[in-house]
């Protein structure tokens, strides 16, 4: 249930070019000098932040109106290298934006300046809730929390959500460097608790407010192996 901010508005983003890239394509590498930047139409990314010394730290899936490498242009860096590797976790289409038109646009535009900053935030926030949870070093939490970030409603069907398909017990368990026993085992237990089910190879989400409760550490989830 991520809510995600239209960085800029139809007028300017309509005039660039829509690229797409296949599941697994590498969009951008570590230490790449950007020259354009991407502003998501549709699709997944998965987004890995690099430290200094060539450690992972959190990794971070990135969807719809998220723009990759803009955050360095808001700190008005002007040599604007990649600080992540960005690769496409499904078919991804994405309007190619010429480096310096994001920086014109954020210099004249306060209003743009405000979109791109919230839209920022936005992924921000779900790292920093990773990286915090991950101190805990609690696995549910974690767990719970990525499901909590990336199910979606189910059309008609009230209080009913999806862990879209895209997300594999493999997928998630990468995204959060745990192990995938650990993941699997956790998801199971919440099914057997009722928080979730699984039909069809598909996950659903069936009480969110407990799910949301154990994300936040407000219950204790015992699990079965």
């Amino acid at each position: 249930m991520t809510e995600t901010f239209p960085p800029f508005d139809e007028k300017f983003i309509s005039k660039y070019p829509v690229v797409r890239f296949r599941k697994g394509d590498i969009i951008l590498k570590y230490g790449q000098l950007n020259t354009h930047l991407y502003c998501i139409k549709e699709g997944i990314c998965a987004c890995t932040i690099i430290n200094t010394d060539g450690n992972t730290l959190i990794p971070l899936f990135l969807r719809k109106h998220e723009v990759i490498g803009v955050r360095l242009e808001l700190l008005g860096v002007m040599e604007n290298r990649s600080i992540h590797e960005v690769s496409a976790h499904t078919d991804v289409a994405a309007y190619k934006i010429p480096i310096n038109d994001i920086r014109t646009l954020l210099k004249t535009d306060f209003e743009a300046y405000k979109r791109a900053t919230r839209s920022v935030i936005s992924s921000l926030d779900r790292v920093i809730e990773t990286s915090n949870l991950r101190g805990k070093g609690n696995s549910v939490m974690m767990v719970c929390n990525t499901i909590y970030h990336e199910m979606e409603p189910v059309p008609g069907k009230k209080d009913l959500f999806i862990l879209p398909s895209y997300f594999s017990v493999t997928d998630l368990a990468n995204s959060m460097l745990i192990h995938r026993v650990t993941v699997s085992r956790i998801m199971h237990t919440l099914c057997m608790e009722n928080v979730m089910k699984k039909e069809d190879r598909c996950w659903y989400i069936t009480d969110a407010s407990l799910l949301n409760k154990y994300r936040q550490g407000m219950l204790t989830l015992k699990i079965k192996k």
